[in-house]
C-alpha cells in the first residue's frame, strides 16, 4: 500500500478478511477507496467507494461480525479551496458488494447528518453501533463531544459527554457489555486567539477525560434498515418512515470524580477537571 495517503487504521472480519480503507485526490476530486485481503494472502481490486461532488475523508472501518461498517467526514468547501472547508457531517454507512448502504431515511432523522466531524464508533455485542462525535461551536469557540447510537431503526438522542470544550481530536471507543468508554481531548484555552488576556492561554492546560457511559435503559435491538446508499453520493435509496423514540439517557460519566447522571439538555456532569 505504499504511496497510498490518509490510511485508515486496517479492519478484519470475522472470517479474517483484513480491509484498508483512505481518501485520495484523483480527477479533481477527494473520495474514499478501499482494498481488501483474504484470509489466504491475496489482494483484492481497488474500490472507489465514494463520489459526492464535495470531499469525502477521514474514513475509519467498523467491523461487527462478517460486516464492514465505514463512518466518514463529508466535508464542504467555499468554491475550489480544497484545503479549508466551511461545513462537515459524517456518514455512516455498510459496505456491501454494491456499494455502501446507510441507515434509511439518513437526512433527516440522524444527528450525525448536522455540523459534526472526527468520528469514533463500536458496535455492542446486540449489533447497535455506538458513535462518539465533535460538534464545532462556531464560529472558532472549539469543539463538544457528543456520543449517539443507531439500534437498526432508529437513532439515540445524541447527548454532550462533557460541559468542557476542546481541539479537533478524534475520540477513542471501546464497548464492553453494557458499557461505552469514550477518551477525549478537553482544555481550557481561550476559545479565540485574539483574547486581549495572553495569560489565558499561557496558563491553559489539556487533558484527556475517560468517560464511562451506561448503555443499559438506551434503545433496544432491531433489526438493520439501511437503504442503498444516499443521492448525494449518486446512489439512489427508498427512505422509509422514521419516529422518534425517547428512550432513559445514558448514565454517567467518570474523570476521579463521583459518578452523575446525565441530564436532558445538559450533557454529562461528572467530568470536572481537578487541581
Amino acid at each position: 500500500m505504499a504511496g497510498i495517503p490518509a490510511t485508515a487504521p486496517p479492519a478484519a472480519n470475522s472470517s479474517g478478511r483484513v480491509t484498508v480503507a483512505w481518501h485520495d485526490f484523483r480527477q479533481n476530486n477527494c473520495d474514499i477507496y478501499l482494498r481488501q485481503r483474504s484470509p489466504h494472502g491475496g489482494w483484492d481490486g481497488e474500490r472507489r467507494l465514494t463520489r459526492a461532488e464535495s470531499i469525502d475523508r477521514h474514513a475509519v472501518l467498523v467491523p461487527h461480525k462478517d460486516d464492514l461498517w465505514l463512518v466518514y467526514e463529508n466535508a464542504s468547501t467555499e468554491a475550489y479551496s480544497t484545503g479549508r472547508t466551511n461545513e462537515r457531517r459524517v456518514m455512516l454507512a455498510r459496505i456491501m458488494p454494491r456499494g455502501l448502504e446507510s441507515p434509511k431515511n439518513y437526512r433527516a432523522a440522524s444527528p450525525l447528518y448536522g455540523r459534526c466531524e472526527a468520528p469514533a464508533a463500536a458496535f455492542d455485542s446486540m449489533g447497535r453501533i455506538w458513535i462518539a462525535y465533535l460538534q464545532p461551536r462556531l464560529p472558532r469557540g472549539g469543539w463538544d463531544l457528543y456520543f449517539t447510537g443507531f439500534n437498526g431503526q432508529a437513532w439515540q438522542p445524541a447527548k454532550a459527554v462533557s460541559t468542557f470544550k476542546g481541539m479537533d481530536r478524534r475520540p477513542s471507543i471501546v464497548v464492553e457489555g453494557s458499557w461505552a468508554i469514550v477518551a477525549f481531548q478537553v482544555d481550557d484555552l481561550p476559545e479565540t486567539w485574539a483574547s486581549a488576556k495572553p495569560e489565558l492561554t499561557d496558563n491553559a492546560r489539556s487533558r484527556i477525560f475517560l468517560a464511562s457511559i451506561d448503555l443499559a435503559g438506551t434503545l433496544p435491538p432491531r433489526p438493520m434498515s439501511v437503504g442503498h446508499g444516499l443521492e448525494r453520493h449518486r446512489v439512489v435509496g427508498r427512505p422509509a418512515g422514521w419516529k422518534a423514540t425517547v428512550a432513559q439517557d445514558p448514565a454517567t460519566a467518570v474523570d476521579g470524580e463521583p459518578a452523575l447522571p446525565m441530564k436532558p439538555g445538559l450533557g454529562f456532569t461528572g467530568c470536572q477537571p481537578g487541581p
